[in-house]
């Protein structure tokens, strides 16, 4: 499966309007927002993932996100009160360009994947954290 960087900017714009929703799954569960609009986005568009591949990709993002993506947003909320608004959005930039980084690497994870004409890559990846469909209203 290729992902091109025009697919990302359409994930990305499913972003705003589940925005609050996936900061709660990431918060509670450490769901990977980049890979729960992806499911997202692979479905509207009808290409599936079997749950293997989800669950893989989840190990390998969990690694890249617990070694860089997670302490530096840690960081970054700890530290809101103290630092300027400049500084604040410096940081927010910098850990979309982290976020970006980690879709590179899932894009080529993905170059080895055969899609189907499923749409459950959200019941698939959901289901990793004990969660399903009807927790993530869109």
């Amino acid at each position: 499966m290729q992902l091109t960087q025009a697919d990302w900017q359409q994930v990305e714009r499913y972003y705003p309007h589940l925005q609050q929703r996936c900061i709660e799954l990431q918060d509670q569960y450490q769901v990977n927002i980049n890979l729960l609009l992806l499911a997202y986005y692979l479905d509207k568009q009808q290409l599936g993932l079997p749950l293997t591949c989800w669950q893989s990709l989840q190990q390998q993002t969990t690694q890249f996100e617990s070694q860089l993506l997670t302490p530096f947003r840690q960081l970054r909320r700890q530290n809101k009160a103290v630092l300027s608004t400049i500084e604040y959005q410096q940081m927010l930039k910098l850990e979309l360009v982290f976020e970006r980084k980690l879709q590179t690497l899932i894009s080529t994870w993905l170059e080895q994947q055969q899609t189907t004409s499923s749409t459950q890559n959200m019941d698939h990846y959901l289901a990793i954290f004990g969660l399903n469909r009807q927790q993530f209203p869109a």
